[in-house]
């Protein structure tokens, strides 16, 4: 029997994602070398869009500098707080990205971005931003840290930022797909193409909630 995309991306999730889970909760050497591993196929997916562009080093080297950024604030998530925090920030992009779809889906309305992404909308831009800070407001919630005052207020800041930023990254990368003339940016990953096309949220992001959990981490970790 023939998978069709979505059931691919559901087995594709089901079988990255527990694996994901225990690398980042056992962190050390082996989430180290997962983020280096990702970062790698990121990048080379990057350079095969780039030689596709017409400004091609130049692409290039926004590639390097892009990645290694994303990369290394997804290392340190890791490296410098308990595994809660990473697992938050993949959640908190999870949640953006079904936002956005269910959303779209159920609500539809007017394009967004139609020339870059024909598929998103105003209402799926607006799931992307509230889906995220629910799922945060929930965190801090479960966590018994009091969610009152300014914890509401940080967890709306930063799921709206999640939000917003995740939506740019997702953009970026259409564009850059676009001007390439390629539907994906590789086939690594069944259903959902290749790992740019997976993370491409999660890279902007990273740098944005690294900031703001080393800023009120008496908030998050208490």
């Amino acid at each position: 029997m023939k998978l069709t995309s979505f059931q691919k991306r559901i087995l594709s999730a089901l079988v990255l994602g527990p694996i994901a889970f225990m690398i980042i909760w056992h962190g050390g050497p082996l989430f180290a070398l997962f983020v280096l591993l990702w970062a790698a196929f990121a990048f080379y997916e990057w350079v095969f869009l780039a030689l596709k562009v017409r400004y091609k080093i130049l692409t290039l080297l926004i590639g390097v500098i892009y990645v290694s950024i994303a990369f290394w604030c997804c290392y340190l998530l890791r490296a410098q707080f308990s595994p809660g925090i990473p697992l938050l920030f993949i959640c908190m992009v999870w949640a953006s990205d079904v936002g956005a779809y269910a959303f779209g889906k159920s609500i539809g309305g007017p394009k967004m971005a139609s020339e870059i992404s024909p598929n998103k909308t105003w209402a799926g831009f607006t799931g992307a931003l509230l889906c995220p800070a629910i799922l945060c407001f929930l965190y801090l919630f479960i966590r018994g840290t009091g969610v009152q005052g300014i914890e509401i207020l940080i967890a709306a800041i930063t799921g709206i930022a999640m939000g917003v930023v995740g939506q740019a990254g997702d953009l970026a990368i259409s564009f850059l797909k676009r001007r390439a003339g390629v539907k994906d940016s590789g086939h690594l990953i069944p259903g959902h193409g290749g790992v740019l096309d997976r993370v491409d949220a999660l890279m902007l992001t990273a740098p944005v909630f690294l900031f703001i959990v080393t800023k009120f981490s008496h908030v998050f970790t208490g």
